[in-house]
């Protein structure tokens, strides 16, 4: 019977789990009967989809397609005749969170702000349908926009406690993508599958972590790839993992009787595939 490297269960509900969340990038994926559905289905609730939310900047500016192959977007508040106006951006495109909103009626005319003709047409046909027979005038009111520079990107904050419980599962991800199930399975890696531990339980047992980056930069100098290397032999095992240069983290631990191995993987995260595999 096959054990998933997690709860360390028999695994009667195989899933394809990815070392890298396929949400932001990831290419490369676990066999199935290393991860159970219900293991896989947390990681996805608790970890990834938050992990996907703080990378919305970046996913956003570099293109980087979600699940479902949509371009992310991330949401910006600014300040539009004085007043504060939510914007969904992505790389080339910048519009309103709400296409339109009704500010007020004065007896039969409604009065909206829009984004386009369309948009009140809409609006028009939807107060028909309320309201059957009734005449309805439409006050416009359009949307103006804001310009923001293209480079424009948020900053991240890598601090929220799930990062650090994303970091502990990718390291044992790539742990099993390298050298198997049975290594990963290992009582060594314990720790890393009580993923509701904190920092504090991680960093004793040899995982460093932390953002790269802080300010804001230019799009053009933020890659899109991923990197992971792993290199094992007798003495230990040391794991490290790059995301786009924003997201770094290692994990160290001195181990025995390990295979012997040293491996660089890069993924190009728009394109999700890899780009490079490197054995030596």
């Amino acid at each position: 019977m096959d054990i998933c490297i997690y709860c360390k269960e028999p695994n009667v509900e195989p899933s394809a789990e990815h070392v890298i969340a396929d949400a932001v990038g990831g290419c490369i994926v676990l066999q199935a009967k290393d991860c159970c559905e219900p293991c896989n289905g947390v990681f996805d609730r608790e970890i990834d989809r938050a992990v996907q939310n703080d990378l919305r900047p970046i996913l956003a500016q570099l293109v980087i397609p979600g699940k479902r192959g949509t371009t992310t977007r991330w949401t910006v508040t600014e300040i539009v005749d004085g007043e504060e106006r939510r914007f969904d951006v992505s790389s080339n495109e910048i519009r309103p969170a709400e296409a339109r909103k009704l500010l007020g009626r004065t007896g039969e005319a409604y009065h909206f702000r829009a984004t386009s003709r369309e948009e009140l047409e809409r609006a028009r046909a939807q107060i028909h349908a309320r309201n059957p027979g009734r005449a309805v005038e439409i006050g416009q009111v359009v949307e103006r926009t804001p310009r923001l520079p293209g480079d424009r990107l948020d900053d991240v904050d890598f601090s929220p406690h799930h990062w650090t419980r994303w970091a502990a599962k990718t390291c044992l991800n790539v742990v099993c993508y390298a050298l198997g199930g049975d290594v990963a399975l290992r009582p060594e890696f314990d720790d890393l599958r009580d993923l509701g531990c904190g920092m504090s339980a991680l960093v004793p047992a040899g995982l460093a972590y932390g953002g790269i980056g802080g300010e804001k930069e230019e799009v053009d100098a933020i890659p899109r790839e991923h990197r992971v290397s792993i290199r094992a032999d007798s003495t230990g095992i040391r794991v490290c993992v790059t995301l786009f240069q924003f997201c770094g983290f290692a994990f160290a631990r001195p181990m025995a009787d390990l295979p012997r191995l040293e491996r660089m993987i890069v993924m190009d995260a728009a394109a999700k595939h890899v780009v490079a595999d490197e054995r030596r």
